[in-house]
């Protein structure tokens, strides 16, 4: 489960190594709003990022975003994380700013708001939880949509934002994966008291069929007698001490 998670973070390094040794000015590939020549840009702007910190903070909540992507929502979790890469960058180009628009910062808004929401949707306590946690770590993502830093395409955290949304009540009705919790196994119970004897050449395997305590007595009175029964069975080879 864990491949394409990796997979997807180790490809956005391998690009942003390229583009800094070979001096390739990959930001070009970005989305530049209601410039046609730009709408490639949609699919390959997050792949790129301007510096290692912007690579760097969004590596990691893509890597974990999408492992609980495709752990809890293994049914729908390509269509949500394909419609997460696409629809930010949409978003971008029709509204933001004559820019170029790249990173994977409109994926990471779009799986934080669609995980957070559709544990609220679907009322889920397990999911609700997972909402909650992300809503912990990611919570300060909810400033980033809004124009505070002119070097952020808050436009772009504005459409994965909508996006997560809109995906959340899309799939509102889809059943998440079942959250399994391992239970530890009861212990086996050990056969009662085993008494092994040897007669002459043979053996004899003693178990008792059943086990009785002694009654208890009180002052003047008379015990009843009881008594245990055995299984008495002839072997004419060591036995194995039972397991």
């Amino acid at each position: 489960m864990t491949i394409w998670p990796l997979l997807t973070v180790v490809a956005l390094w391998i690009v942003h190594y390229i583009d800094i040794k070979a001096d390739l000015d990959l930001y070009t590939l970005g989305v530049y709003p209601r410039e046609w020549q730009s709408l490639p840009g949609i699919l390959s702007a997050p792949l790129i990022h301007g510096s290692l910190s912007h690579l760097i903070n969004n590596s990691i909540p893509l890597f974990l975003l999408m492992l609980a992507l495709l752990y809890f929502y293994p049914t729908n979790a390509w269509q949500v994380f394909i419609g997460a890469w696409i629809l930010p960058g949409i978003f971008a180009w029709f509204i933001a700013r004559p820019s170029y628009h790249i990173g994977a910062s409109g994926v990471v808004y779009a799986l934080a708001a669609y995980i957070f929401l559709s544990g609220i949707f679907r009322g889920n306590r397990f999911l609700m939880a997972l909402s909650l946690l992300v809503a912990f770590l990611y919570g300060s993502l909810f400033f980033g949509m809004f124009p505070m830093e002119e070097t952020i395409s808050w436009e772009s955290h504005l459409g994965g934002g909508l996006t997560g949304l809109l995906l959340a009540v899309a799939q509102r009705k889809t059943e998440p994966s079942p959250v399994v919790i391992p239970l530890e196994p009861e212990p086996v119970p050990e056969e009662d008291d085993i008494y092994i004897a040897q007669i002459g050449d043979a053996w004899m395997l003693q178990q008792p069929e059943e086990k009785q305590s002694a009654p208890s007595v009180s002052h003047g009175e008379k015990p009843e007698p009881f008594e245990v029964r055995y299984h008495i069975t002839t072997k004419t080879e060591n036995p194995k001490t039972p397991e």
